[in-house]
């Protein structure tokens, strides 16, 4: 009889108390992962005061976990204040939850009643927290009801002291701002410098910032924040389309399509995924999470796949990019499996740790894009330079680096039609046509080696006659010219006079120069302007001939 009173005793205070002893709370540590225990909440009915509480939950079935695919349960956790403390925060449930109703049991009978979620009005900027007393030594029993269409991770109950969680939340607030503002701020220069120098690897990467920006904005409540927008619809719609432009990024950043095929095809997969999974937002909701996971492993695993594979093909741009995307890989390798259920959240917030990554990854590949804009213009430089050596050469006679005949028609061309246009200045234009003599015989008597060196020793001649307004070229064989104002001509005539005598002192001796010139006054085209110095150039040279056999007569 003795022993069966014992007993009944014993059951009757299981009811009438909590089912165990209070835990001394620490600030910020999981309660749920302590004694905490989770019920299936099958309906929406509170203990009425502390001594209902044990009765409450004899009559409920305990689960070891909510499932990630949402549904409504019953967080229950028992604390004790051994600190001085008053004033402390319960951040409840997981990273992003709809609802939650909650109810603090104090020992002295008190009950404070509290909401919170993504649709309860918030207390810190950004963050679920919501404030309550507990009294120096008191005990109290937390149970929460929360409800949601899906969840993160395993919903949590933590209590921070009130000045901890506002340090806590004034730092998070500035990390995410602050990397929010980053990702706009790329993603708006980006789109400036597209539109500046169009190029479709910027466009792709400016648009993958600005949903990746709304994306991480929803993710961390600013539109239900600032704009009462509570619809957890759309939380995860740019989180499945932001795969596509970024796979639009690499494919064209890496060149896929002309030096890896293969790569570039299986990478189509990051946009028919996407797509095929974008629906469930809207007929799935409580799968949307997990798919969303499985999208963005796919698109992250094939990214860095791709850029991998650049890199030790040698693509140079490969290096910021795998950098880039290892920034992003090393906080999702964090958070995806916990997204899946397999472990818990590693740390208190992955979510901000993912959005950091997020953006240094967008730092990163925005110095990989510097780094493909510096070398498309030491490319540019160097076609620039190129071509411009093309030009050089295509106007430049190669055996005396003197202007050639093209060169020559140009300049005629452009500064007869000056002269025409009264824009030729002061003095006329004059050609001055010239044909070396006694090459023939130099390339008779010691072979045409002899006789190159003789051309280019007079060309060396001629372009000691350069200036601003004179111009010297080789016409083909033994024919030169120079173009230059008329009041040069006299000055020229005798220059060349002078290089004739230099050549003879040369061993050239037959050496000499054939010289008629004509004006652009005296003819009525450039063709004629030529026609006209060559005649008179022939009539110099039968005149140099006739006195040379002179001289050689009266020689005799």
């Amino acid at each position: 009889m003795k022993q069966f009173r014992l007993l009944l005793a014993m059951l009757l205070l299981g009811i009438l108390l909590p089912a165990r002893a209070a835990r001394p709370v620490t600030s910020g540590e999981d309660l749920m992962r302590q004694d905490g225990r989770i019920y299936v909440a099958a309906d929406a009915a509170f203990p009425a005061v502390y001594a209902d509480i044990a009765r409450w939950r004899a009559g409920r079935a305990a689960v070891p976990r909510a499932s990630l695919f949402g549904g409504a349960y019953w967080l229950v956790a028992e604390v004790r204040n051994d600190s001085a403390v008053e004033d402390w925060v319960l951040a409840p449930g997981s990273v992003l939850f709809d609802q939650a109703a909650i109810r603090i049991y104090a020992s002295d009978g008190t009950v404070q009643h509290l909401q919170a979620g993504h649709r309860a009005d918030y207390q810190y900027a950004l963050h679920y927290g919501q404030r309550i007393r507990l009294a120096p030594g008191a005990s109290a029993v937390i149970i929460e009801r929360i409800d949601s269409p899906f969840y993160q991770a395993p919903p949590s109950l933590r209590l921070f002291t009130e000045a901890e969680y506002r340090r806590l939340t004034t730092r998070e607030n500035a990390l995410i701002l602050g990397s929010l503002g980053a990702l706009g701020a790329l993603a708006v220069f980006n789109l400036f410098v597209h539109l500046m120098k169009p190029d479709r690897a910027t466009f792709y990467y400016s648009v993958y910032l600005f949903i990746y920006l709304i994306a991480w904005a929803q993710e961390f409540h600013l539109p239900a924040h600032l704009l009462g927008w509570h619809d957890l619809h759309w939380i995860y719609v740019p989180f499945f389309l932001m795969a596509l432009p970024n796979t639009a990024f690499y494919v064209e950043f890496l060149q896929l399509r002309q030096h890896h095929p293969r790569l570039a095809k299986l990478s189509r997969v990051n946009y028919v995924l996407p797509l095929l999974m974008l629906p469930s937002t809207v007929l799935a909701l409580p799968y949307a999470p997990i798919l969303a996971t499985l999208t963005i492993s796919v698109w992250l695993s094939l990214a860095l796949t791709c850029g991998i594979v650049s890199l030790r093909a040698g693509n140079p741009l490969a290096r910021y990019y795998v950098l880039a995307f290892c920034a992003l890989m090393v906080p999702a390798t964090l958070i995806l499996p916990s997204n899946f259920g397999l472990v818990a959240p590693p740390v208190y917030n992955p979510e901000l740790l993912t959005l950091l990554g997020g953006t240094l990854e967008a730092l990163l590949l925005a110095f990989a894009l510097a780094h493909k804009l510096r070398l498309l213009a030491r490319e540019k430089e160097f076609a620039v330079h190129r071509l411009n050596q093309s030009i050089v050469l295509a106007h430049t006679d190669h055996l005396t680096g003197i202007a050639n005949r093209h060169a020559f028609d140009q300049q005629l061309a452009l500064r007869y039609a000056a002269e025409r246009g009264g824009e030729g200045g002061e003095d006329g234009l004059a050609l001055l046509l010239i044909d070396l003599d006694g090459l023939k015989a130099v390339n008779d008597r010691d072979g045409h080696a002899r006789g190159d060196a003789l051309l280019r020793d007079f060309a060396q001649g001629l372009k000691q006659m350069l200036r601003e307004d004179v111009g010297v070229f080789r016409l083909g064989g033994d024919e030169f010219t120079i173009l230059a104002a008329q009041r040069h001509v006299a000055d020229l005539l005798a220059a060349l006079q002078r290089l004739e005598g230099t050549l003879r002192q040369r061993s050239y001796p037959h050496a000499g120069a054939s010289v008629g010139w004509a004006t652009a006054a005296e003819s009525p085209s450039s063709d004629d302007m030529v026609a006209l110095a060559d005649e008179r150039m022939y009539e110099h040279k039968n005149a140099r001939r006739r006195s040379r056999a002179s001289d050689a007569l009266a020689s005799r």
